[in-house]
C-alpha cells in the first residue's frame, strides 16, 4: 500500500466490493496444487482503478475487448492478493454488508494458513482445509 487508507476510504472500498467486487480463491497446479485468495474489481473506469491501486496497493491490468465485440471499451482489472490482502481484510470486513461471508472465508484462509508449501508441497491436512474454503467460496459466489 502506498499510503495508509483512512476509514472513509476503506468504507468506500467496501461499498465498491459489495456491489461490483469478486472475492475468490484461485486453484491451479504449478506444478503442485496451489490456492490463491484474492479480490477483484473490473470495469471500464481507469481513473478509479488507478486510485485504488495508489491507496490500497494491488495490481492493475488493462483487459482488451473480446474480438467478437470490437466496439466495446477496454476494461481495467484491479486485484489485490497475498500479504496486501491479508493486511487489508480485518479493516474491510466490518463494513461489508453483501460479501461479508466471502471476506471471512479469505480471512480464515490467512489466519489458519500453515505453509505455502513451496518446494515439497503442502501437507494433506492443509490441502484439505484449503479445498474446503475454495468450495465454500465457490458456492457463495454461484
Amino acid at each position: 500500500m502506498e499510503s495508509k487508507p483512512n476509514q472513509k476510504e476503506i468504507i468506500y472500498l467496501a461499498g465498491l466490493l459489495d456491489g461490483e467486487g469478486c472475492f475468490t480463491i484461485d486453484r491451479y497446479k504449478n506444478p503442485k496444487l496451489r490456492y490463491n485468495p484474492k479480490i477483484v474489481l473490473q470495469w471500464t473506469e481507469n481513473k478509479l482503478s488507478g486510485l485504488l491501486r495508489e491507496k490500497f496497493g494491488g495490481d492493475l491490468h488493462k483487459v482488451a475487448p473480446r474480438k467478437d465485440f470490437p466496439n466495446r471499451k477496454p476494461q481495467y482489472r484491479w486485484q489485490i492478493q497475498n500479504n496486501t490482502l491479508r493486511r487489508l481484510l480485518p479493516s474491510l470486513i466490518p463494513f461489508l454488508k453483501v460479501k461479508h461471508r466471502q471476506a471471512r472465508i479469505l480471512d480464515s484462509f490467512f489466519r489458519e494458513k500453515k505453509s505455502d508449501g513451496y518446494g515439497k508441497g503442502l501437507p494433506l491436512k492443509e490441502l484439505d482445509r484449503r479445498e474446503r474454503l475454495y468450495q465454500k467460496i465457490r458456492t457463495l459466489n454461484s
